[in-house]
């Protein structure tokens, strides 16, 4: 297994802070857990296939409706929820996941996810929830806090490419947890 992960250096923040970040690719069959965290942890794959178990029930249909229903039953108020980008427009009336430059391999699970989003999502009244979903290519880069933010198209520069550095992604999510500014709906940044 390779990996790479970094303490991230927090004294100047008080109550919301990143305490690790990284990547790591996993070998077949890779299974971490089952642990009680004193934090939350956010994973982000961008290949590859698996199963995703939450009191033994798998699959993004039956997992991200759990994750909802047990935010609202803590007496959660907000729900920030990192999706994806397959449900973006990049044209009207054409999403990236009907896109035919989409990897095969990764269809299942960008389409789980958008059925998700559009089917159930879209309408929960019970919860202030957001759904964040990145630029079209998230890579690790350089943190600029410069970006733009869109709410269902994808954002694109002057060329047509959708990009966003991991560093950015993480201060939109931090600045949308501390500033609230979405509700109900669906933001994504891009440079």
């Amino acid at each position: 297994m390779e990996g790479r992960f970094s303490v991230f250096p927090h004294e100047n923040f008080v109550d919301l802070f990143i305490v690790q970040f990284g990547w790591e690719q996993c070998e077949s069959l890779y299974s971490y857990g089952p642990h009680v965290r004193n934090n939350y942890l956010f994973h982000y794959s961008i290949s590859g296939r698996g199963r995703l178990e939450v009191r033994q029930r798998d699959g993004t249909l039956k997992t991200y409706p759990l994750i909802s229903e047990s935010a609202k039953q803590a007496g959660v108020k907000r729900l920030l929820i990192v999706g994806g980008a397959g449900t973006l427009f990049y044209a009207p009336g054409k999403m990236v996941m009907d896109a035919d430059d989409v990897p095969a391999q990764l269809l299942p699970g960008i389409k789980s996810l958008g059925e998700f989003y559009l089917n159930t999502l879209r309408k929960e009244k019970d919860i202030d929830w957001i759904f964040l979903s990145p630029a079209a290519n998230m890579t690790p880069g350089k943190r600029t806090a410069k970006f733009r933010i869109g709410k269902d198209d994808l954002v694109v520069d002057a060329n047509g490419d959708s990009n966003i550095s991991v560093e950015d992604f993480a201060v939109a999510m931090v600045d949308e947890l501390e500033q609230e500014k979405h509700h109900k709906e669906r933001f994504t940044i891009g440079y």
